[in-house]
């Protein structure tokens, strides 16, 4: 049975404000990939995501009116959140420096195959015919993007510690949904960040000695990569994610490799081979396939089973 106009005309307003924020995100993240390039041979990793994390929950606890967190499941909510992302970029980090970028390229995307599944345990969301295509066009997309069509090389142990890090990044999604529900999103990404960037810094302290003249040269970049591709980036994708399929999300943003692509060429003077165009195609098309209407149904959350449909602030 068809629901009423009004609630169909709202949740097309929800399902396309959460797109054009998921879409946002995602050009934000392609965009931030540049300083994180040119950081990547300044500084430690630990340095620059410490640093940038910082800067980013410090500019959206402002934003938030320097509210704290007032529940215990908001605050469990947070540090796990910002543990998981901390994670997914030490292993991501470490993994590179053991593989090819050619092979870390490809499988820390793996995210975008692994979230409908994971969604579909964890959150009881419907796997449609148009998610699963979606996906698949995103992969072979960005598997096109990644090679250039020239194939993987050798399996390694660092692919296998990127492909970790793939994992969380998919995980991160799935609790950002869950605890979004009831909290309010700058809060909870501010509170993210502090603990992504408190865990930073203390491996910078033990690990890198708190070597401070790499990160004195660099402050640009540390802070647009902070204000760009952490604070509005992963808030936007919270944003986003509240009102959004996990699926659906994941889809919008593996747009972040094509962004990313296209800042290289513009920014960097990268070249891209026609294959590569090919595959930046095709994850256009499965970010439009994904943002129709079939491919968004409502999780039935676990921690909220009954939900009611959710009205919009003006």
């Amino acid at each position: 049975m068809k629901g009423t106009p009004a609630i169909e005309n709202h949740d097309s307003r929800r399902r396309a404000l959460a797109t054009a924020m998921l879409f946002l995100s995602a050009l934000l993240w392609g965009i931030a990939f540049i300083p994180q390039k040119l950081a990547a041979d300044r500084m430690t990793p630990f340095a620059f995501n410490g640093w940038r994390y910082l800067i980013a929950g410090i500019s959206i606890f402002a934003l938030a009116r320097f509210r704290f967190p007032k529940r215990r499941q908001e605050i469990v909510g947070i540090v796990i959140n910002g543990t998981i992302i901390f994670a997914a970029a030490t292993l991501q980090q470490i993994g590179i420096a053991m593989t090819t970028v050619r092979n870390a390229g490809f499988i820390t995307t793996l995210y975008v195959i692994l979230v409908p599944f994971l969604s579909a345990l964890f959150l009881r969301t419907k796997l449609t015919r148009n998610i699963l295509i979606a996906a698949a066009l995103a992969l072979i997309g960005l598997y096109l993007l990644a090679t250039g069509g020239r194939g993987l090389e050798k399996f390694t142990l660092g692919d296998l510690i990127v492909f970790g890090g793939a994992v969380f990044w998919a995980v991160q999604m799935l609790t950002t949904k869950i605890y979004i529900h009831d909290m309010d999103p700058f809060v909870f990404s501010a509170g993210q960040f502090f603990v992504c960037a408190l865990l930073n810094l203390a491996s910078w302290l033990i690990f890198d000695h708190a070597a401070i003249a790499p990160v004195r040269g660099n402050i640009p970049l540390l802070v647009f990569s902070g204000l760009a591709g952490v604070a509005a980036g992963f808030t936007l994708q919270a944003l986003g994610i509240k009102r959004a399929n996990p699926a659906h999300a994941a889809n919008i943003l593996s747009l972040e490799a094509v962004f990313a692509m296209i800042a290289g060429i513009l920014i960097l003077h990268e070249k891209s081979e026609p294959i590569q165009l090919l595959g930046a195609g095709l994850i256009f098309s499965a970010a439009a396939l994904s943002a129709s209407p079939d491919t968004e149904v409502r999780a039935a959350n676990p921690l909220r089973p009954n939900e009611p449909i959710e009205r919009e602030s003006s």
